[in-house]
């Protein structure tokens, strides 16, 4: 038995997703991004540079303080 988070293993015990990562492929809008990044990882890798770039350009504003259970 797993302890701590929610978590899913394929049957060979050696992939691990988390109840996000399923929601990804679950989610007909998002199943179509999850597609094309697999299919073409260096697209994935320009546009998450540029989204990660801007990020950390603009900041963030309103944090909440999250309690952790």
């Amino acid at each position: 038995d797993l302890e701590g988070p929610m978590q899913f293993e394929d049957p060979s015990g050696k992939l691990m997703m988390l109840p996000s990562d399923i929601a990804l492929i679950q989610d007909k809008k998002m199943r179509q991004y999850v597609q094309m990044y697999a299919k073409d990882k260096e697209l994935f890798f320009k546009e998450f540079a540029a989204a990660f770039q801007k990020l950390e350009e603009l900041g963030t504003k309103n944090l909440k303080t999250v309690a952790l259970a």
